[in-house]
């Protein structure tokens, strides 16, 4: 395994990269996860679900989808010596990780651990680690959550629990937590602020969010206060993932990221039907 350094995710941090802004540069959290889905791909056959490209691509949409322990994702494949450790310690809870159908798998409960099918390989999840259930919402949805239904969000010792569809579960916010009349929210980042506030400070989305200013930096140009105040979509990211020599070259944080192969010994090649993986240098 390579020697280079990765970045220590937190759920949040994942889940702001699902919904990163549009047009900006990619983050330091988005290449380390392009990273480890790169060395990963060598010896994980990862799938596409619903569009999109299989190999790396796919990694990256697994890692977004379970927040908490897709967090651990790039220190995790760091600190094992080869990517079958890898594969069997970050994704496979100690086995390889077997194939399986997405189309026809479905999400579920076993041991207070969630069992899903995700991308072509069949992972699980405990919940009991981060001292959770494994719990099903009204909306089918299985997830690490609060044993007890809910009815609205809350803030516990300053951590949003998000009650959503009939049960809670923790949510870091990067500013604090605040209750209002409709249930508790994240708040913004910054300063105290009342009132409804929408106003683009160069290329900076300034709103009132729970009643602390909230701060997003936008592309060039992008951002807009015809609605509110918002960054704009970018055309980036839509011609798929590639090879260029060694490297693979593809999209995470809605930015164009670099991940060269050759940095643990294989190249990139592409994969028949879409998408591209790491293999090893013949």
């Amino acid at each position: 395994m390579r020697t280079s350094s990765f970045t220590l995710f937190t759920p949040v941090t994942l889940l702001s990269l699902a919904c990163a802004t549009p047009g900006a540069p990619p983050s330091e959290d988005a290449i380390s996860l392009v990273d480890a889905c790169a060395e990963l791909s060598q010896c994980v056959d990862f799938r596409r679900e619903f569009g999109g490209e299989d190999g790396v691509s796919a990694c990256v949409a697994t890692a977004l989808r379970m927040p908490s322990e897709g967090a651990l994702l790039p220190a995790c494949v760091l600190a094992a010596r080869s990517c079958e450790e890898a594969a069997r310690t970050c994704l496979g809870a100690g086995v390889l990780p077997e194939p399986c159908d997405p189309f026809t798998e479905r999400s579920g409960c076993t041991e207070n651990a969630v069992l899903v099918c995700a991308h072509g390989i069949r992972q699980r999840h405990d919940c009991s680690e981060h001292g959770l259930s494994c719990v099903e919402d009204t909306a089918g949805q299985v997830f690490c959550g609060e044993a007890s239904e809910c009815e609205r969000s809350r803030c516990e010792s300053g951590r949003l629990i998000l009650c959503s569809n009939g049960r809670a579960r923790p949510f870091e916010c990067d500013g604090p937590c605040v209750e209002t009349e409709v249930g508790a929210v994240c708040g913004g980042e910054g300063e105290a602020c009342e009132g409804r506030v929408f106003e683009c400070d160069g290329d900076v989305a300034v709103t009132c969010r729970g009643g602390f200013l909230h701060r997003e930096v936008c592309g060039p140009g992008l951002c807009s206060t015809d609605d509110g105040a918002f960054c704009r979509s970018a055309p980036v990211c839509f011609e798929g993932s590639s090879c260029d020599g060694s490297a693979i070259v593809t999209c995470a944080d809605k930015a164009v990221v670099r991940s060269d192969c050759a940095a643990f010994g294989g190249t990139c090649a592409e994969i028949e039907g879409g998408g591209v993986r790491c293999v090893p240098e013949e």
